[in-house]
């Protein structure tokens, strides 16, 4: 967790991240290596049963060249070490396949790439939520933020985040880092504080 105060006041009262654990990560990253593996045959395919010279060229030179990236991804992947680097070999093999792809002809396909490489990017990124006096901002396209008014009660508890909405949903997240017991009851008392302001 990480308070950051107001600039400029001192008394003003405090700012939360916390940061949340993302479980759907490795389903992502299975889902990314199987459209890229599908592209790659299809490039493959394609670069095969072409009849233009031009078109084939095309179509091997970017199967091998994603075929290359799968294996540094595959190889690379994994063991705890930074995603950072795999990250970037994803978004280059969706960014490459639809360059490809868009000089095959194949523009339904190459379109389909390009959306995944914006999924992957918005997949991967650290999910953090931030809470300040004014609003909560969620890591989400659809919800980018929320008003106090709209909760009954936040409470954070032994890692487990959980916000009670007024409308009865409820919303629960586990934290990527365990806190202290003094961090939890700080943080407790300042979401009590600002649900009873807007109450």
């Amino acid at each position: 967790m990480q308070q950051l105060n107001q600039p400029g006041d001192p008394a003003a009262p405090p700012s939360y991240t916390l940061v949340i654990k993302n479980e759907k990560k490795p389903y992502y990253r299975r889902i990314s290596l199987w459209l890229l593996g599908i592209t790659l045959l299809i490039l493959l395919k394609g670069g095969l049963a072409a009849t233009l010279p031009l078109g084939r060229y095309v179509q091997l030179v970017g199967a091998f060249l994603l075929a290359a990236l799968l294996l540094a991804i595959l190889i690379g992947g994994g063991g705890g070490r930074s995603r950072s680097p795999e990250k970037a070999l994803f978004a280059a093999g969706f960014l490459m396949s639809a360059v490809a792809l868009v000089l095959a002809g194949r523009l339904l396909l190459a379109t389909l790439s390009l959306f995944f490489l914006l999924l992957e990017r918005q997949t991967s990124r650290t999910d953090q939520i931030r809470f300040s006096p004014a609003e909560i901002r969620f890591p989400s396209l659809f919800q980018p933020s929320l008003r106090w008014e709209e909760l009954d009660q936040v409470l954070l508890k032994e890692g487990l985040l959980t916000l009670d909405f007024r409308n009865n949903r409820l919303f629960q997240a586990e934290l990527q880092e365990d806190l202290s017991p003094e961090q939890e009851a700080a943080f407790n008392r300042f979401c009590r504080e600002m649900v009873q302001r807007a109450g």
